[in-house]
């Protein structure tokens, strides 16, 4: 069977769904950047294509759900988000409030709480 090609910006929203690693990004053309500070973590993306996509506040649940199990990689993806300043449909307020939060706390690596991870899981359905 042969590999169907998908456009870079598909590529990005399957990184935002959590279900390419960040890696990936490189194969189109992006490159996320951490580096540690005496002041913290600071966090660039270079996207000379300027590849863009706006994500729904499903996609985002996904990805952050799909990470979960790794706070590592979770930290990577919520600082991508941040620094990516991705475009996304708040398609609810309060939802994507929770979400936000979600991701914020998953940025500093600190914990999710339950409350906020129940209403993430109800967007991503």
């Amino acid at each position: 069977m042969k590999a169907t090609a998908i456009s870079p910006a598909q590529a990005l929203r399957e990184v935002l769904r959590g279900e390419r690693p960040l890696n990936d990004l490189n194969d189109i053309g992006m490159c996320f950047h951490i580096e540690q500070t005496a002041d913290g973590t600071r966090c660039w993306v270079d996207n000379p294509q300027q590849i863009t996509v706006i994500a729904s506040l499903a996609d985002l649940a996904h990805g952050l759900l799909a990470l979960l199990h790794d706070p590592s990689a979770l930290r990577e993806w919520a600082l991508f988000v941040n620094a990516s300043d991705v475009d996304f449909d708040p398609e609810g307020q309060t939802a994507g409030e929770a979400l936000l939060e979600a991701i914020h706390d998953a940025s500093f690596g600190n914990r999710i709480e339950s409350r906020v991870l129940a209403e993430v899981r109800g967007i991503a359905k």
